[in-house]
């Protein structure tokens, strides 16, 4: 990659001091600075466009790996109600997002100390007896 140090100037300069850039050898053409700079432009946009595409094939990836994970759990707890094993999931609200990134563990733990609610609704009617039991 060429710096600006790299361009040699050439010495035949045209009446309106406009300032013309020979780049590497005698073969290459001449532009002028305000070319040159629309070139440097153009250039940083386009390195900007393949900077965000990048970062948007990032996002995707990231995106379609966790809808897989959740494809994985839900397909889990199928196979677990199949065989019918025990299976729960727990949806939380995080109140204090901060405090959970702090210690999990532990923000969990005490919302599952603090927590009275159960959403009857996805329980299948045994395991609703056994909510209504404890």
């Amino acid at each position: 990659e060429e710096s600006d140090e790299d361009l040699q100037v050439s010495g035949d300069f045209p009446t309106g001091a406009t300032q013309y850039f020979k780049i590497d050898d005698e073969h290459s053409p001449v532009i002028t600075e305000e070319t040159y700079h629309m070139i440097i432009n153009k250039i940083e946009e386009l390195e900007d466009q393949i900077k965000q595409q990048k970062e948007i094939e990032v996002l995707r990836a990231q995106i379609a790996q966790a809808k897989q994970d959740e494809q994985d759990l839900m397909n889990g707890f199928l196979d677990a109600c199949d065989r019918e094993e025990e299976a729960c999931e727990i949806v939380l609200s995080l109140d204090d997002w901060q405090e959970f990134l702090k210690s999990g563990h532990l923000y969990v733990k005490q919302m599952m100390a603090n927590t009275k609610e159960i959403n009857f609704k996805t329980l299948k009617p045994k395991d609703r007896k056994l909510v209504e039991e404890a």
